[in-house]
């Protein structure tokens, strides 16, 4: 082959890949405009390629299924809809957000029809049926339907039995089938009826709820802060139903909580068989004469609820429970002050750290006792002053010592102790600097030390 020849194979040769590499730079019509059609939806993504995206792949991949997935029609209207989004603490994104990600996480049928790539990104091409998605989802919502209606005939069986905690289980569990298609009439059969299965539930459940009655034993208690309170409180649920003997429900669940004011109980419980609820306060925290537990029934200890969608959420939050109030009437514990204020060698005539003790505990309730037999605390003070230094023969430093002790008269346990030494006052005498040393000492009792013991009781 002479030289000639050989110069315009290698030219062809060049010409060809140069049409190769151009070729494929091009990108594909799918890339420049998404493609639409009457009998597929159509999910396109891009991902970049780069030291920070090694799965772009897969990123590309799960962007265009959640393409897909945006163009498939999310029904969030009706009543039943609405009613959940204005009661139940949702918004209407967050139930369209629920819907769509159950959509993309149960979609089957598609297909990749292409993949395209450069240097800098990743495209991923996929399609499904619409024919196909319509089928599918007919018979996942028949599916649906069919276990919702049998966990709702097991709720009606129940209340037929006056087994009222089941009833509900029952009813709150027959939601969770059909939670993606809420928003969706749901027309069925039912006993030979036709019934809109979703509103029927609902309906079912908030009747079912307003028929419960909580009813205190006794709706008016008194307490004492930092101590427990002595009589439980206790309450009985009866449901009202037709032909049917109001009686204790049994084992259904409540929550005790201050509405107002502060404590320390066991909110949640459960009804004995005779339908009575009990709830003890182990503490009162707060310094309010009046406080208020509210107690109500506690729906979701009858779902799996920490588990549940946002959607079962709304719903089960949406929904007006029974609930009853317990009053309590709350005194500050009652104290015995033994303070001892040495001046000079002698008890100040007019004290100065007692006073603000006691007007600080007054602010958080406390009250005051000359009877240690009957009193709750003994608060015990001892304070003494020493002269300290002259200060260039004007002023004059003095310091006080003091101590505190507070005893439970009820267990005679020391709860409490502190010391604090050198407490400083200065003015232009020994005598004057002790009194003001007096009186900031006062001030430290007030500021630091009550806080401190009030601390120790709510603990």
């Amino acid at each position: 082959m002479n030289a000639a020849r050989i110069s315009k194979v290698i030219a062809v040769i060049a010409l060809l890949c140069f049409q190769l590499t151009f070729a494929g730079d091009k990108k594909p019509d799918w890339v420049q405009k998404h493609p639409i059609s009457k009998m597929y939806y159509i999910g396109i993504a891009v991902a970049p390629k780069g030291e920070t995206s090694k799965n772009y792949i897969e990123i590309a991949k799960d962007a265009a299924l959640n393409n897909l997935a945006s163009q498939i029609t999310v029904n969030i209207s009706g009543e039943l809809i609405q009613r959940v989004v204005e009661t139940g603490g949702i918004v209407e994104e967050d139930v369209l957000r629920q819907i769509r990600t159950s959509t993309k996480a149960e979609l089957e049928g598609f297909e990749l029809v292409d993949t395209w790539e450069n240097d800098h990104e990743y495209w991923a091409y996929y399609r499904l049926s619409k024919s196909l998605y319509a089928e599918q989802k007919q018979v996942k919502l028949n599916n649906a339907i069919k276990l919702s209606l049998d966990l709702f005939a097991n709720a009606r069986e129940n209340l037929k039995l006056h087994n009222i905690e089941k009833a509900l289980q029952f009813y709150l569990q027959a939601l969770l089938p059909i939670e993606k298609y809420i928003g969706e009439p749901l027309e069925t059969s039912y006993e030979g009826d036709q019934i809109y299965l979703s509103n029927e539930l609902y309906t079912s459940i908030q009747d079912l709820l307003s028929r419960i009655e909580l009813n205190p034993v006794k709706t008016e208690l008194k307490a004492k802060i930092g101590q427990p309170v002595g009589t439980p409180l206790e309450l009985i649920s009866i449901c009202k139903l037709a032909d049917s003997p109001e009686v204790g429900e049994a084992n259904l669940p409540f929550n005790f909580a201050f509405s107002r004011g502060e404590g320390d109980l066991i909110g949640k419980v459960r009804a004995d068989k005779d339908g009575k609820a009990r709830c003890r306060i182990s503490k009162i925290k707060a310094i309010d004469k009046i406080q208020i537990v509210t107690a109500e029934l506690d729906l979701p200890a009858l779902i799996n609820y920490e588990e549940a969608s946002i959607i079962i959420k709304g719903i089960v939050n949406s929904f007006a429970v029974p609930n009853a109030r317990f009053v309590l009437y709350t005194s500050g514990l009652s104290v015995v002050v033994e303070a001892e204020e040495i001046h000079k060698g002698v008890n100040l005539e007019v004290p100065a750290i007692e006073p603000a003790l006691k007007a600080a505990l007054s602010e958080h309730g406390f009250t005051f006792s000359d009877s240690k037999a009957k009193c709750d605390l003994i608060i015990t003070l001892k304070a003494t002053s020493r002269d300290g230094s002259e200060i260039m023969g004007e002023m004059y430093s003095s310091f006080v010592d003091l101590t505190i002790s507070v005893v439970d008269m009820a267990s005679g346990d020391e709860i409490y102790k502190k010391s604090m030494h050198k407490l400083k006052g200065i003015d232009l005498s020994f005598d004057k600097a002790g009194l003001k040393a007096f009186k900031n000492a006062g001030d430290t009792v007030a500021d630091q030390i009550v806080p401190e013991l009030v601390e120790v009781i709510q603990r």
